[in-house]
């Protein structure tokens, strides 16, 4: 199974929301509840990584507190 490029714009500025406003203060704190590192957080958040892997899009939303769909469909609306 591939994985898809988001847009850099729309995930990487809605995952730093996410974890700001919704669950977490910190990169720290959602990198231990996701089991990835901070910096990988980092990099998704700052737009230079586009291509998350599926076992970390699946941390990130068990983490976050929603589904992998909300997280995917949230992130690329287009594929409505």
């Amino acid at each position: 199974m591939t994985t898809s490029t988001f847009p850099r714009n729309k995930f990487a500025e809605r995952l730093a929301y996410w974890r700001r406003y919704k669950v977490y203060k910190s990169r720290k704190e959602l990198a231990e509840v996701a089991g990835i590192s901070e910096d990988l957080i980092a990099s998704l958040e700052q737009g230079r990584l586009t291509n998350p892997t599926l076992k970390t899009l699946v941390g990130l939303a068990r983490s976050l507190e929603m589904s992998l769909a909300e997280l995917v469909e949230a992130a690329a609306p287009w594929c409505k």
